[in-house]
């Protein structure tokens, strides 16, 4: 973005250059007087043209800030997306991660009932045999 900018304001400047420095006006004639400026009949052509420059200078601006913002608003919001899925990464990690410590304990908590269920097993069936 900063090489188009760059590049823009070269051209511009190329441009305005040579414009400036063949114009018939002589700037330096330019009289400041109560309310605005007195200058000759040569140099009106050459302030009007310099003020429409001005105009579409604005608007250029206008339109590259705008630009710039939309930019730097898509670069927020991706940057925000990234976030997001991290922090939704994250979360499903752990939460796969207590699945797998509770499969633990579960897989022990079923061996101990197995266990425990053949003794009780063994002690009803010697009991049931009379001994």
């Amino acid at each position: 973005m900063k090489r188009i900018i760059i590049l823009l304001i070269s051209i511009n400047i190329l441009y305005t250059l040579p414009l400036n420095a063949a114009t018939p006006c002589q700037w330096n004639s330019i009289v400041k007087i109560e309310g605005g400026y007195l200058y000759p009949k040569e140099c009106h052509i050459e302030v009007g043209k310099t003020l429409k420059e001005n105009d579409l200078r604005k608007e250029q601006n206008e339109k590259l800030n705008k630009s710039i913002e939309l930019k730097d608003l898509a670069i927020q919001k991706a940057d925000e997306r990234a976030d997001i899925w991290q922090e939704n990464s994250y979360k499903q990690y752990d939460r796969l991660q207590t699945q797998d410590r509770l499969a633990k304990y579960e897989n022990w908590i079923l061996f101990g009932g197995g266990f425990f269920m053949g003794i009780a097993s063994a002690y009803v069936g010697g009991k049931s045999m009379g001994k």
